[in-house]
């Protein structure tokens, strides 16, 4: 899990080399299985996950499949996934499942998802081990 936040932003912005987001990009890459999570603002995704797809060659998510995820503050922007990150996906030549992950911040007591959310990604990652035609395990499936 990477946190973009916490990464260079000289190094994001490629301003300077940055292993760390050398490495980021190299593991995107290589990744079979991406999930892709960010904060929904004013209908799209965060631009700190914009400015990693940037930096990726045109075909890098080729062979790859993508979960999409997402928070909110309300259920207003839940096709956002759709219309904005499912597009920037197949632009790199990646799939993504056709199940998303939004959730609002009433989806969450004291910073856990409920069951609803737990059922989407568990969906999501189902559909994701079929596309790739493994079977993958989701964080879900390890939660008591």
């Amino acid at each position: 899990m990477i946190h973009l936040g916490e990464l260079d932003a000289d190094g994001l912005l490629g301003r300077r080399p940055s292993a760390a987001v050398r490495t980021l990009l190299d593991d995107v890459v290589a990744a079979p299985l991406l999930l892709w999570a960010t904060p929904i603002f004013r209908a799209t995704y965060s631009g700190l996950l914009k400015v990693v797809f940037d930096q990726l060659p045109s075909d890098a998510l080729a062979g790859s499949v993508s979960i999409l995820a997402a928070t909110a503050g309300g259920p207003t922007h839940y096709l956002s996934l759709d219309t904005g990150l499912r597009s920037l996906v197949a632009s790199l030549a990646g799939w993504s499942t056709p199940s998303v992950v939004y959730s609002a911040s009433s989806d969450f007591t004291n910073g856990e998802p409920n069951d609803a959310v737990r059922e989407q990604m568990a969906t999501a990652f189902a559909e994701a081990a079929t596309i790739s035609g493994t079977r993958q395990t989701s964080p879900a499936e390890n939660q008591p």
